[in-house]
């Protein structure tokens, strides 16, 4: 499950980056094109990865899982394109300032759930 936190994690960051040069406003649409695909292509792998994240045939992240940590409740939420709200294409340049601003969001939001799971596995590790 970390791994799959981190694999989403560098894609929210290449994300960002496409992003920012899709926004440029010096790009022709055939560049920005491109830009996209790549993006759109991200979107699935960090979908699948999110899918496919489970301990013990528990799913991780898909916003269903909860645990008592000491007492303490522990939840992951879920962690695809729609619940992080990235936008599905930067093909426009407002869909690329869109996806700019919620990318930044994003990897706060990913950095808290690999928080959160490291809490977790250390609680487990601890027996």
């Amino acid at each position: 499950a970390i791994g799959s936190l981190d694999g989403i994690g560098d894609i929210t960051i290449r994300q960002r980056e496409l992003a920012a040069r899709a926004a440029n406003g010096s790009l022709g649409q055939t560049q920005r094109d491109a830009l996209d695909r790549e993006y759109r292509a991200l979107n699935e792998e960090r979908d699948r990865l999110a899918g496919s994240a489970s301990f013990g045939g528990v799913p991780l992240l898909d916003g269903s899982f909860t645990v008592s940590v000491d007492g303490r409740a522990v939840s992951l939420d879920a962690a695809d394109t729609e619940a992080l709200g990235l936008p599905a294409s930067i093909g426009t340049p407002e869909g690329a300032r869109a996806a700019l601003d919620v990318a930044g969001r994003a990897a706060e939001t990913l950095g808290k759930q690999q928080g959160a799971l490291g809490t977790v596995l250390e609680r487990f590790a601890q027996g």
